[in-house]
């Protein structure tokens, strides 16, 4: 309990770390895309228009569109890229802030929402982290590593913004947990909360069928009988319903609002209509090889110490399947590798230095290179460095860029 009372207190201090140092840059660099600070909000006090100032550094990019959402809605087509958990789930804390409504506007109120849930999704998913590492290795130090590890992501910045990135992991980090204990159910409960924030939780119903296949295995080498596997059978496709259900719910929630009046958009027309692919690809340029062009390369770089920590982690971890397909830590590898080939063939391959925040194996990986048997080793020193060193980089140009609205 020690250790994970540290593992609190480090990610505390991580997130107030980055919290301080972001509104700090942001009062010396001038943004460089000022546009989003056009707008008709009016402070209600000087309180008020201090909360504006301090908090709207956390508001960029995609995060303009969550705050947007959480404060109107889908109001237009586009903003069906982004799923609705977190920026309802930033309106409905904002109501429980309410008492602050004689100082603080609504405006500020969605600010101070956002900005909370994100940075305490943050601290429960470390504890989480460490909790699962813990389970499953049955390491302490090996657990507390990884969750120092997760403290200084290298999309640190992206976890304390208005993003759902930390809300994202922290649910998933609960379902993994879950499936430690073979709390199903739960977890498929947890996974369907990560499918109401982002899309790409539905690869989470693999878990599912991973266990599915060990159950066929253990039937036909008859260490199972053929009823367990019928009963595993239908559990598993109760779970991987409920983990699907919030993505293919907002999906009828797009095909209500705009199949059914008058003109009909191109999608609505499709055998299946289908909002989210057309909105990513007419909209945000998203489909296969599409981000693959010359003036994409600045991207490709940037990406490219999370490219490679990944290619090199996932193949070990398949390499670990191989030798011994049916280990509870199989699907994590098989789950990294499997997201690492679609974000470099069918996304923004920035993205992944964000998305890949939530991945246990990521830090797994990583903490090898700090355990005492890699220390040992002067490639294993120089390794742990140099993931140290980029995952500090990271976050300090994630501050200076991210904050001051230069591409990141």
């Amino acid at each position: 309990r020690k250790k994970m009372a540290s593992v609190a207190l480090i990610a505390i201090a991580s997130r107030i770390l980055i919290t301080t140092l972001s509104i700090s840059i942001g009062l010396f660099i001038r943004d460089y895309d000022t546009s989003a600070s056009i707008s008709t909000f009016q402070p209600k006090t000087e309180v008020d228009s201090i909360v504006n100032n301090l908090f709207e550094n956390f508001v960029r990019w995609d995060g303009v569109y969550m705050m947007r959402i959480a404060e109107h809605g889908y109001e237009y087509e586009q903003t069906n890229a982004f799923f609705p958990l977190y920026p309802l789930a930033i309106r409905s804390f904002a109501s429980v802030l309410s008492f602050l409504d004689p100082w603080l506007s609504i405006r500020s109120l969605h600010l101070l929402s956002g900005f909370l849930i994100s940075n305490i999704a943050f601290i429960i998913s470390a504890i989480l982290l460490f909790r699962l590492t813990k389970q499953l290795f049955k390491d302490e130090r090996m657990a507390l590593i990884s969750s120092i590890l997760f403290c200084i992501t290298p999309a640190g910045i992206f976890m304390s913004s208005m993003y759902a990135e930390s809300l994202f992991t922290m649910s998933s980090f609960l379902g993994f947990l879950a499936l430690s204990h073979d709390r199903h159910l739960l977890a498929s409960i947890a996974f369907a909360a990560s499918c109401g924030i982002r899309s790409n939780a539905i690869m989470y119903s693999g878990f599912f069928a991973y266990r599915l296949l060990r159950s066929a295995f253990m039937t036909l080498s008859k260490q199972s009988s053929w009823f367990q596997l019928g009963v595993d059978f239908n559990l598993t496709i109760l779970e991987i319903a409920i983990t699907c259900s919030p993505y293919f719910g907002f999906q009828y929630y797009g095909y209500t609002s705009y199949c059914l009046i008058e003109p009909l958009r191109p999608w609505c027309q499709d055998h299946i209509p289908h909002l989210y692919p057309f909105v990513q690809s007419h909209y945000w340029n998203q489909g296969f090889l599409r981000y693959w062009q010359v003036k994409q390369i600045p991207n490709f770089l940037l990406a490219s110490p999370m490219i490679a920590m990944s290619l090199i982690g996932s193949m070990k971890s398949m390499r670990n399947a191989i030798r011994d397909p049916w280990n509870d830590i199989v699907p994590y590898g098989v789950h990294w590798f499997i997201f690492l080939a679609i974000s470099i063939l069918q996304t923004h391959v920035q993205t992944i230095t964000r998305f890949f925040a939530g991945i246990p194996a990521l830090y797994w990986f990583a903490s090898g290179y700090f355990l005492e048997s890699s220390k040992d080793s002067e490639n294993g020193r120089r390794i742990g460095k140099l993931i140290l060193f980029y995952f500090l980089l990271y976050n300090l140009l994630g501050m200076i860029l991210f904050t001051n609205f230069y591409p990141w």
